[in-house]
């Protein structure tokens, strides 16, 4: 992996997880919890449209690098500039715990 300079992380970005709370009745309420707001280098791989429900809708991949943190998985997203970033997967791609690579798919709010 390319070790990000200083000036490419340039995006601050924040770290969110999903909080399930179940009311009286059963039913589920998702909101997303703050865990961290970090400086990271946002590169964008791929863009495409796809076919959804019967409408065509845009889809663009990130690859978004920070420094290395513990506890960040699939189940959380990434709000950098009002959008919001899925993780897909969350990567110590050279195993020495200096940087985090997520790679990410950006969807509506």
């Amino acid at each position: 992996m390319k070790r990000p300079t200083l000036a490419a992380l340039r995006h601050r970005v924040t770290i969110e997880q999903p909080i399930r709370t179940d009311d009286e009745g059963g039913a589920a309420t998702l909101t997303w919890q703050q865990v961290a707001t970090v400086w990271a280098e946002i590169t964008g791989l791929d863009g495409r449209e796809i076919l959804r429900a019967e409408t065509l809708v845009g889809r663009a991949t990130h690859r978004i690098v920070m420094r290395y943190r513990t506890g960040i998985d699939a189940s959380m997203r990434i709000v950098s500039a009002g959008k919001y970033h899925e993780i897909i997967s969350a990567l110590d791609e050279e195993g020495r715990n200096q940087w985090l690579v997520c790679y990410c798919e950006e969807f509506g709010p």
